[in-house]
Order: C-alpha cells, then structure tokens, then sequence
C-alpha cells in the first residue's frame, strides 16, 4: 500500500504564517505503518528462505546418507561375489590335476 503525500507549496505556508511557525503534516502514523508492514514482510520472507533452505538441506542429507549406504552395499556384495571368484579360482586349479589325471586315464583306456 503506497502512501501518496500532497505536493506543498512552502512558499504560500511561509507567507500565510508570517506570525506563527508553520505546521506541515508528515503523515508518521501512514509512515510507521507502511514501515511496519514492509518489515514483517521481510521477516515473513527471511523465514521462509530459511525453513526452504533447511528443507532442501535435510532433503540432500537424507540423499547422501541414502546414496552412501548404496554404494556400501554395492561394495559389499563386490567384496562378495570377488571371494566367491577365488574360491571358484582355487577349486580349479586343486581340481586341475584331478582332471588330468582322468582325462589321461580315459583316453589310455580307450587305445
């Protein structure tokens, strides 16, 4: 709400009231509302940039917490699956010589 003062003429004030200290109403109580109003409004806005800022924050915590434990399991399940690898890896080469060993065997006894 825009307060609109009168334009003064402080020539025709001064001399209407030569004998007496000319009086002009500033309008403060216009002003001191209009002041008020607008300070609430920056404090209604300075609230509401914090609560979106503490919003977005907590949001991209829980992202991170949720993108950490993620790759924790994908790690875990890797570190999982690489000693199933070495197991396989040592079954064969204990294997190894077993198979040979057959193999030699079944081709001698086909001759």
């Amino acid at each position: 709400m825009a307060v609109r003062f009168p334009r003064i003429d402080l020539e025709s004030l001064l001399k209407s009231n030569k004998d007496t200290t000319p009086v002009i109403d500033l309008k403060l109580e216009s002003y001191e509302r209009a002041t008020k109003g607008f300070l609430k409004a920056v404090e209604t806005y300075k609230h509401r940039s914090l609560a979106g800022l503490s919003e977005r924050q907590r949001k991209q915590k829980e992202e991170n917490k949720r993108l950490k434990d993620k790759t924790r399991e994908m790690q875990n399940e890797t570190n999982q699956y690489r000693l199933k690898e070495i197991d396989l890896m040592q079954r064969e080469f204990t294997l190894r010589p077993l198979i040979s060993l057959l193999l030699t065997r079944a081709c001698n006894d086909r001759d």
